[in-house]
């Protein structure tokens, strides 16, 4: 596999070029430079927000209907400032208010090639090291290559006669790398172009291993360390390459190794967006958003590599944007995961969440304190909740709240894992629903069909008593059971009619305790991904489709006892029928995720559960004089339960013990 890192660098500088762009302009003057229908020569843009090209005006017109959906207004976000010192950083600060879920911008790559972490020891094998067993990836759409296919002329990897033919392609690999470079790159030419590149910022931390950080304390991180060592053996191996191409004297050592940083620290891996490609993206306006754990927008990738900026919540005027460079998931990791995840990106966060001992009052990672050698949560002291005493600090001691006992961070990781693997193993008696093998009439609880009672057993055993209740490891059983307890239920009412009426008791239990331990869990999860995240709105659509269970049941009560208390459960059901839609509306922001699509799919095909209670609802309305009271009485949707109480129904934490 030849060298890639000087193509990148002529992608980059090609496209600032054709961009113009000035290293502390307003990038949201940069437009795409492929048409976004057939991926040619931009031509023409967008009057509009003047981001997105096309070839011509046909195709302007033809992708209109579908970008006038996104198209946002000029200059939505600036350039400014945070930190002071040398860690004054740049950011991104909106001129316009935004409402959660809409687009704050658009923004095209300067950047498309292989490999998502350009330092990975993975990464630094498969570029420059040439082995004709190791895979390969395809310069022009960066998908694998398994046949050793390669350009004809230059012997780059390309998975097609297309992607040969490709006219980026053509003009940058193969110009430079076709026989003996004689392609002269005018970087002293056009030293304005060149700045552009430089304009973008490196790793601040990544200068000052050896200097005082953060009140003084020495930053001896371990992978920063091992970061410098990879850029080492990376910038060697480019600059042998670049002697055996006679480029030597074009490209100093110190602009390669400038060229690598950026790279590092600025591209955005495709694995987030769900491209299943291995490819390195650098976008110039994402690039210069934030890093945060509680971000207040996310971004999405197209399949032609436009990026869309979505805000999570309300932002005004003069907000800072903050992104997350981690996915979803590792946002709702334990401190200590997440930061780790953070630092194998060389991404060192100090964001509110990172910086708060009690994870934003959530005791995300909280310990419960157990005031002797040996962990025994009968002799404990179990008042007190064991924080980190320096939470940005990967190796900081554990000081009890209560006795202020210390405790040394590797035996409270060794702790954890224990409690982990404990839960590992009881998941392992958890089994699929199958009804043909299952007898329902000795079936106490739907748990046990699943075999779910161990694991709850060890649930119970850990939650407040050795961890904090809200502690992820809590958090993420909790999800497990949600989980299999719904797609149980929706197993069985996929059943005939004839055997429902079998086990109507074990899915109103099962659904009863589905919704509390929803509740649970967004109580959690909403404050540590403020606005929306794929868990939430799981969770959502996990509460509504519970929700659909219990609400006819408890019609059916009502109706019995002669309306008593109806009006609390018509409040409740115009909240589930809310909480439908904002399910609807987060998960749309996913579709690339099949099980997201497949949970589309179901709340299509369940929708026949909503829309008959519906019509028996305004069947007894219409004949009482509730109808009025009832509108005029409805709320806005929350993520808490609805003010019912279910009749019958034991919501207890023994209910499925």
């Amino acid at each position: 596999v030849l060298l890639h890192v000087i193509c990148i660098y002529e992608k980059l500088w090609l496209n600032c070029t054709a961009c113009d762009m000035e290293p502390d302009s307003n990038l949201n003057d940069i437009p795409s430079t492929l048409c976004l229908v057939c991926e040619k020569t931009s031509a023409v843009y967008c009057p509009r927000c003047r981001q997105v090209g096309y070839c011509s005006h046909d195709h302007r017109l033809l992708h209109w209907d579908a970008h006038d959906k996104e198209c946002v207004a000029v200059n939505p976000v600036k350039i400014g400032r945070i930190g002071d010192g040398a860690m004054k950083l740049r950011t991104l600060i909106t001129r316009n208010e935004f409402k959660s879920g809409t687009v704050v911008f658009f923004d095209a790559p300067l950047i498309r090639g292989p490999d998502d972490n350009l330092l990975s020891p993975d990464a630094v094998r498969h570029c420059f090291l040439t082995s004709s067993k190791q895979r390969s990836t395809c310069i022009t759409c960066c998908s694998l290559v398994l046949d050793g296919r390669a350009c004809v002329k230059c012997q780059w990897p390309v998975c097609s006669e297309k992607c040969q033919n490709d006219s980026n392609h053509c003009l940058m690999e193969c110009a430079i790398f076709h026989g003996k470079p004689e392609v002269v790159f005018n970087v002293e030419m056009n030293p304005k172009a060149w700045n552009k590149i430089l304009a973008l910022e490196t790793n601040p931390r990544s200068k000052q291993l050896e200097k005082l950080l953060d009140g003084g304390r020495p930053i001896t991180d371990i992978q920063l360390k091992h970061q410098h060592a990879l850029e080492t053996e990376v910038l060697k191996d480019v600059m042998d390459h670049l002697r055996h191409l006679q480029l030597q004297k074009r490209f100093s050592r110190h602009l390669v190794s400038r060229v690598i940083q950026i790279l590092n620290w600025n591209a955005l891996p495709t694995d987030l967006a769900g491209l299943r490609k291995e490819s390195m993206l650098l976008y110039p306006r994402t690039t210069i958003a934030r890093h945060s754990c509680t971000p207040n927008a996310f971004w999405s990738i197209k399949s032609n590599y436009q990026l869309l900026c979505y805000s999570r919540v309300d932002i005004r005027v003069g907000e800072s944007l903050y992104i997350s460079r981690v996915s979803e998931d590792v946002l709702l990791k334990c401190a200590k995961m997440r930061q780790q995840h953070l630092h194998d990106m060389n991404i060192f966060c100090e964001c509110e969440r990172c910086a708060s001992a009690d994870e934003l009052g959530t005791h995300f990672s909280t310990v419960k304190c157990i005031n002797f050698e040996f962990f025994d949560p009968v002799k404990g002291c179990m008042r007190g909740n064991l924080l980190p005493v320096d939470p940005c600090n990967s190796e900081t001691i554990w000081r009890c709240s209560s006795c202020q006992c210390e405790r040394s961070n590797k035996l409270v990781q060794n702790y954890l894992t224990r409690i982990t693997l404990e839960l590992d193993e009881a998941k392992q008696s958890v089994s699929i629903l199958k009804y043909k093998e299952l007898n329902f009439a000795k079936a106490k609880q739907l748990a046990d069909l699943l075999g779910l009672r161990k694991f709850i057993s060890v649930l119970r055993h850990h939650e407040g008593r050795t961890v904090h209740k809200n502690h992820s490891i809590i958090f993420h059983a909790k999800s497990f059971i949600i989980k299999k307890l719904t797609n149980a239920i929706a197993e069985v009412f996929s059943l005939n009619v004839s055997v429902k009426h079998k086990v109507v008791e074990l899915i109103n239990d099962a659904a009863a305790y589905a919704v509390k331990l929803c509740d649970e869990c967004l109580a959690i999860s909403s404050t540590l991904v403020p606005g929306f995240c794929l868990q939430v709105g799981e969770l959502i659509y996990y509460k509504q489709f519970c929700l659909g269970i219990l609400l006819p049941v408890e019609f059916r009560k009502h109706k019995q006892s002669g309306g008593a208390n109806l009006m609390e459960f018509f409040r409740a059901f115009e909240e589930a029928k809310q909480l439908r839609s904002r399910a609807r509306f987060i998960l749309s922001f996913y579709m690339d995720n099949p099980e997201v699509c497949k949970m589309l799919e179901f709340m299509t095909l369940d929708e026949l559960l909503y829309s008959t209670l519906q019509k028996q609802v305004d069947q007894y309305s219409s004949s009482s004089s509730l109808v009025s009271q009832t509108s005029s009485s409805s709320k806005k949707a929350s993520l808490s339960s609805p003010h019912i109480s279910w009749s019958g129904i034991n919501t207890s934490e023994d209910i499925v013990l």
